[in-house]
């Protein structure tokens, strides 16, 4: 079990990570586990994937979001067409 310190110096770290590097990490695993699944024929999971990223991708800073948003569109469109048939 950890200390009173250690939790301590976690808590600390926590604090100290940029919000925006968290959220631009967590909207690329998003993409990369959508794709995966995708390939796995997990329709579902690829649909929740997707859907997460979509609801955090507005709230990346611009520079980001526009680099991540073909990767989103095309990774939507795969979907689609997986879906249909």
């Amino acid at each position: 079990m950890p200390s009173a310190d250690d939790l301590q110096a976690f808590a600390e770290q926590i604090g100290a990570l940029p919000v925006d590097g968290l959220l631009l990490s967590t909207v690329s695993t998003f993409l990369t586990v959508g794709q995966a699944k995708l390939d796995r024929r997990e329709l579902a999971e690829a649909r929740k994937a997707i859907e997460a990223a979509l609801a955090l991708l507005p709230q990346l800073p611009e520079e980001p979001r526009r680099a991540l948003e073909p990767g989103l569109a095309q990774l939507q469109v795969a979907y689609a067409t997986a879906a249909s048939g």
